[in-house]
């Protein structure tokens, strides 16, 4: 009796695997970069160069939105911007420019992302946005520090905190 009961199950499972793998196989079918031989099909990857750990995860208006640690010049460590992409099922996924850029040799480090719906921060321009804010940490040679990033674009975007760093503990290595 028991086989009889976890056979159907097995079929379920491996028809909405297959499923799963076609629709894979659908929204990259036009792609090159997506039908390398060793690509990931059930993680986001980007296009091309380097991708490190993700950071600020949020599912905000309908959307999870993943930025990652991402040399956008190289398929090689070193320019850590933030990558963007965004998904509605967690499995297809939309690349987006960068949110947050290297700038002036300061590389975006490991960081969170969270929404302000009731804008506690004060940094929504118009009533009823909810500004997303990054907090993460700048690097460059000789310091590690804390920033803050604002977007009001639905998190397409950040500008730098006109107050940053907000955190500074004149360390190499924060």
């Amino acid at each position: 009796m028991k086989c009889c009961f976890l056979q159907p199950t097995k079929w379920i499972l491996l028809g909405l695997m297959a499923m799963g793998f076609s629709t894979l196989r659908a929204q990259v079918a036009g792609t090159v970069y997506y039908r390398e031989k060793f690509r990931p099909q059930f993680h986001f990857t980007p296009q091309k160069n380097w991708m490190n750990d993700p950071n600020g995860l949020i599912y905000h208006n309908g959307e999870y939105h993943l930025y990652y640690q991402h040399n956008p010049f190289r398929n090689l460590w070193g320019h850590m911007s933030w990558g963007h992409a965004t998904s509605r099922d967690l499995l297809h996924w939309k690349s987006h420019p960068l949110a947050l850029r290297e700038e002036e040799g300061r590389m975006a480090f490991s960081g969170s992302v969270v929404a302000d719906p009731l804008n506690r921060s004060g940094f929504a321009q118009r009533k009823g946005e909810t500004p997303l804010v990054a907090v993460y940490t700048r690097h460059d040679s000789l310091l590690q520090n804390q920033y803050l990033g604002i977007s009001v674009d639905q998190g397409k975007s950040f500008q730098n905190y006109t107050g940053n760093p907000v955190l500074d503990l004149n360390l190499k290595d924060f």
